[in-house]
């Protein structure tokens, strides 16, 4: 196997990364919390924080809203972390074998 130029090092630590990013992003919203009675949030008010509710439905579910938007968004800076190390991981060993 020839050895990776750095231009393509950085495109598969890239694509590794969002590809991490967007998975931790998927189980942070899979895990989010749920509110007696409703249920969990869909993805429009998690993203929206919920603003996008009336005003009794925000004072009720917008912390939860909150609650969700940041776990998600944490999950998917782990994943991007985690994917990123493993990028460079690759391309170390990549880069010792060649």
């Amino acid at each position: 196997m020839s050895q990776m130029s750095k231009r393509e090092a950085s495109v598969v630590i890239g694509v590794i990364g969002f590809l991490w990013f967007f998975l931790g992003g998927m189980i942070g919203f899979l895990i989010r919390p749920s509110v007696p009675l409703v249920g969990k949030l869909s993805f429009n008010t998690v993203l929206a924080r919920g603003e996008n509710l009336d005003v009794v439905q925000k004072a009720l579910l917008g912390p939860t809203a909150h609650a969700s938007f940041n776990l998600m968004m944490e999950c998917a800076l782990i994943g991007l972390v985690g994917g990123l190390s493993l990028g460079i991981l690759i391309w170390f060993l990549v880069k010792k074998r060649g």
